[in-house]
């Protein structure tokens, strides 16, 4: 377990280290304004730099989404059998084991969701820099103004993880019940004292109008 974690561990470092290396900053003369971008004159001629963008762009969509994805399918799928057979063996109810089903199923497809669009603009653009896509004024203006949507929504997967498992476990939505219930009885309390109270003052009022008459 621990070798498995120390070999991921120094397989992620050395997916990140190409941006470690090359990242700098650049100013631009004409918006006077200083941008993060990628410098590969280390090692390479500047007619060769698209081929190196393209090459870490998609090298890093292939082995950091896809080929994770893939594997969470198979992994998942084999969990889904193994759930299944053991529900099957057991020769109980099948609440317990749809919703299991119904967890793995979820996980898969948000993570789907939220990680594609930014995947695929990034794979579209590095693409446009191996000229095999068209690279149109408006096309790229798309990418440019999609792109932060589409960063934010692949960054919100690590934040719905842990209220999707909690949506699916029944004690966390039976308390919520509870809440939800314990704050209507509380409305519908005030709301009779209120009434309540209303009708007293109406009718000292009447009492104190009939006194005076």
């Amino acid at each position: 377990m621990l070798v498995s974690l120390l070999i991921i561990w120094m397989l992620s470092g050395l997916l990140a280290m190409p941006t470690l290396v090359f990242r700098t900053t650049v100013f631009d003369d004409m918006t006077n304004k200083t941008t993060c971008a990628m410098d590969f004159s280390l090692v390479s001629h500047e007619r060769h730099e698209t081929l190196w963008i393209a090459g870490l762009s998609l090298s890093s969509s292939l082995l950091g989404f896809l080929l994770p994805f893939l594997l969470m399918i198979v992994f998942y799928c084999f969990i889904g059998t193994t759930v299944t057979q053991h529900f099957q063996n057991l020769r109980k109810d099948d609440q317990k084991k749809r919703r299991l089903l119904k967890i793995i199923t979820t996980l898969v497809v948000v993570f789907a969701l939220c990680w594609t669009p930014f995947h695929v603009l990034k794979s579209v653009d590095a693409l446009a820099y191996l000229n095999l896509v068209p690279d149109s004024c408006g096309f790229m203006r798309f990418i440019l103004l999609a792109h932060p949507y589409a960063t934010c929504l692949a960054y919100v997967n690590s934040c719905l993880n842990p209220f999707l498992y909690a949506f699916f476990d029944l004690r966390f939505r039976s308390q919520c019940l509870c809440l939800l219930n314990l704050k209507k009885a509380v409305h519908g309390q005030v709301s009779s004292l209120s009434s309540t109270m209303s009708a007293q003052t109406q009718k000292s009022e009447v009492q104190s109008l009939a006194t005076k008459v």
